[in-house]
């Protein structure tokens, strides 16, 4: 199940700021991008798309929420913060129109790169969520994910995604929604592969019915490893 995406940068935005428009020549639709900086490395970063400083001080494990940007290709600069040289990321990126997608800034300097998602926003069954997996922790290396109701064991189970290679994302899995209830609440278990002992715990999930989510491993910057939860679909 799971894949791994091309490591490229993309368009990135300010959060925070006022969203507008990024339309600095070459094509003619809309897409929405977003950046997650997930580099354990960088503490923050400021971005530039077309030369223009667009987001300033873009912090470790924060993201910029959706922002509309016209497609075509754009040139992305991501800088450390305060910094006006020497960019981690330096690249001319092409987004499609019409389309989603989540830039997850990575690595260990000075090598860094950016992980593209091709994000999902067509609303799911009914009583249905969805939920996509990234392993972004380069100190985790390979594990197997699980996704479970909170609760419920890992013990007779087989993993969600096994084998979730660092800097690989999951296939977008099924989640039901009780017909009884509009919300479940899942957990998502980072194991070592073949063993049910977990070295990352999100804890409970609530999803309603119709949602999509990605979760998102990390480095903790104190030792051990964190998450944060994407809204890719509400």
């Amino acid at each position: 199940m799971a894949g791994q995406f091309p490591r490229v940068a993309a368009l990135l935005f300010g959060l925070g700021l006022v969203l507008t428009s990024v339309a600095c020549g070459g094509g003619s639709g809309q897409a929405h991008l977003r950046v997650l900086l997930a580099s354990p490395t960088v503490s923050s970063v400021d971005v530039y798309v077309d030369d223009k400083s667009v987001f300033t001080s873009l912090a470790y494990g924060a993201n910029t929420g959706y922002i509309t940007v016209v497609s075509g290709t754009r040139h992305l600069q991501v800088l450390p913060a305060g910094s006006t040289s020497n960019p981690i990321v330096d690249e001319s990126v092409t987004s499609t129109s019409s389309g989603e997608a989540t830039v997850v800034v990575e690595g260990l300097a000075p090598n860094v790169s950016g992980l593209v998602l091709t994000d999902n926003d067509t609303a799911p069954a009914a009583d249905t969520a969805m939920l996509r997996v990234v392993n972004a922790a380069p100190n985790m290396g390979t594990a197997d994910v699980y996704v479970v109701a909170a609760g419920s064991s890992l013990v007779s189970g087989q993993p969600t995604v096994p084998e979730l290679a660092y800097g690989a994302v999951s296939s977008y899995q099924t989640l039901t929604i009780p017909t009884t209830s509009t919300t479940e609440v899942f957990s998502v278990f980072f194991t070592k592969p073949g063993t049910t002992q977990a070295v990352l715990a999100t804890g409970p999930i609530t999803f309603s019915s119709g949602q999509i989510r990605t979760v998102v491993a990390l480095n903790n910057l104190n030792g051990g490893f964190t998450f944060v939860t994407l809204a890719d679909l509400d």
